[in-house]
């Protein structure tokens, strides 16, 4: 299984430290935190600031500079879709 889905093993391993960029599309409500649970119990580290350490961003209707320094960065930038695909196989 761990091969069909390789994020998996990347999480369990703990090579995974996110910044959580989430927002409803009016940007009136931030549901960032709603998401950190979650990736705590999928063996995540989560950043409260985007940093050199930050491996992932979980954006969504977020923050125009995360998304460019996330792309400057190269990092990893999922939608919180990529939560819960993760959630449905463990």
């Amino acid at each position: 299984m761990l091969t069909s889905y390789p994020f998996l093993k990347i999480i369990n391993n703990n090579y995974v430290v996110a910044y959580v960029d989430v927002w409803s599309s009016d940007k009136r409500a931030n549901y960032s935190r709603s998401f950190i649970p979650q990736l705590q119990e999928m063996g995540a580290q989560v950043s409260k600031r985007f940093s050199k350490q930050v491996t992932h961003v979980v954006f969504n209707s977020g923050h125009a500079t995360t998304w460019k320094n996330a792309k400057k960065s190269d990092v990893h930038l999922v939608s919180a879709l990529w939560i819960q695909r993760y959630s449905d196989f463990i």
